[in-house]
């Protein structure tokens, strides 16, 4: 019985041992990582199909780990999106068009993703933008996603990287937590140049209806679908150290498609 009694006491002391020990190294880990990045998008003005699938693929990021050297794809992470899967059908943006598609508004979550990435200062491996500007972000900071796009983020640090998405108020809110840095970035992007439409294509109708009739010095005509200018425009990030100024570099250039609009003229 003494022996039993005996071994029994050295389990709970093995056991107290390696909690303690789990405990003090979690807590070293915790005072080394702190809160790095932030940020945001509101879709207050979206539709109520377009939310859920918002709340849905932000819920794919509740305190998830990216390890040292790993990467972390969007699409693997949230899962195909499809009716199967519990989204909705919502406005996309598709060849240069918005139009209705499964899991409209999933597109908004992986662009605030990867803007509190970039503010991190961490390595982007693969980041496409959309084929038109978003409403919900400047140009060449939004990050498109489908099932042939991905958005895809390495972690090129030591140390184990936290990713908080979560709701609030009608934003998508992303908190990146890392190890402690001494560095700061801003991102920011700007518009290079214009890309003006070609002349607005004709289509041949039978009544102008109640439609606001035009007249171009050589016919009447009414508006089937408005112009729209193209951007070629380019994202850039600042990078300091202790409040001082270091450099900046570009992170990358986009072209969004300009187009022609559409004229109805009699028959």
């Amino acid at each position: 019985m003494k022996k039993w009694c005996g071994i029994i006491v050295v389990i709970v002391l093995l056991i107290y041992i390696f909690l303690t020990c789990s405990m003090a190294e979690n807590n070293s880990c915790m005072q080394k990582r702190q809160h790095i990045s932030s940020f945001s998008t509101s879709f207050s003005s979206s539709s109520d199909n377009r939310k859920y699938n918002i709340k849905l693929a932000t819920s794919s990021f509740s305190w998830i780990q990216v390890n040292p050297n790993e990467e972390l794809s969007f699409n693997k992470t949230v899962g195909l999106r499809s009716h199967q899967n519990g989204y909705k059908n919502a406005i996309v943006i598709q060849d240069g068009e918005y139009v209705e598609g499964v899991g409209g508004g999933v597109c908004q979550v992986s662009t605030t993703l990867y803007n509190a990435w970039l503010r991190a200062g961490l390595d982007v491996v693969v980041a496409r933008g959309h084929s038109v500007p978003a409403s919900y972000i400047d140009k060449s900071l939004d990050a498109t996603v489908s099932e042939a796009q991905d958005l895809i983020l390495c972690n090129n640090t030591n140390m184990a990287i936290v990713i908080n998405g979560y709701i609030k108020d009608d934003n998508i809110i992303f908190d990146i937590y890392g190890p402690k840095t001494n560095y700061r970035y801003e991102v920011y992007s700007k518009v290079l140049s214009t890309i003006k439409p070609a002349a607005p294509r004709e289509e041949i109708i039978l009544s102008f209806g109640d439609n606001q009739v035009f007249n171009n010095g050589e016919k009447d005509y009414i508006v089937l679908s408005r112009e729209r200018k193209g951007y070629h425009s380019a994202s850039f990030i600042k990078v300091y150290k202790n409040n001082i100024y270091l450099y900046e570099k570009k992170i990358r250039e986009d072209y969004y498609l300009p187009r022609s609009g559409v004229i109805g003229v009699l028959y």
